[in-house]
């Protein structure tokens, strides 16, 4: 795989944040003379102008090994960010998806087994009956994503524990 996540996100709401989420998440726990751990897709970051824009998307999420979904109403409503998710469900599965929460409401319903989607405002509906039990996401709704505040440290580290593999104690440690 040539990247180890593809970040999915609103442009129009969280652009400052997904930058700042790919530029932590490529350094975490990683000694100060390594460039990064590991690589992320996030467009802005990787995409140089290109004819097509969907070809070169498209091959980047063939070439991930983990969806980062940052959820928002704008990505919730978002095509681009629909067209993403289908895309990957197409071809990997919903076990390789990473919930960001930045804002808005997710809510899951025990009895239907699925998110309550009267009450769920950051997810598009293509997750609708996708996971099988409730996913737990990471939730940055209502803080600063500050690379120096503990709280952000460790909700890198929940990520950081999927993308690397390594437990999440062991890589605060290191970090």
């Amino acid at each position: 795989m040539t990247y180890k996540a593809f970040i999915s996100y609103s442009h129009l709401e969280h652009s400052k944040q997904a930058r700042i989420i790919h530029q932590e998440l490529s350094r975490f726990a990683s000694p100060w003379y390594k460039r990064r751990r590991v690589r992320l897709f996030l467009d802005d970051a990787n995409l140089s102008a290109t004819p097509s824009l969907w070809n070169s998307i498209e091959k980047a999420l063939h070439d991930s090994e983990f969806l980062i979904f940052i959820a928002s109403p704008a990505a919730a409503s978002s095509e681009w960010c629909k067209k993403e998710i289908e895309c990957w469900l197409k071809n990997k599965t919903y076990e390789t998806i990473i919930i960001v929460l930045l804002s808005g409401q997710i809510a899951w319903d025990i009895q239907n087994n699925d998110f309550d989607w009267s009450k769920t405002s950051s997810l598009p509906r293509v997750f609708k009956g996708i996971f099988p039990d409730e996913p737990r996401y990471i939730d940055f709704k209502n803080s600063q994503i500050d690379r120096n505040d503990p709280l952000t440290r460790a909700k890198l580290a929940d990520i950081s524990s999927v993308l690397l593999d390594i437990p999440k104690d062991e890589l605060i440690g290191e970090d």
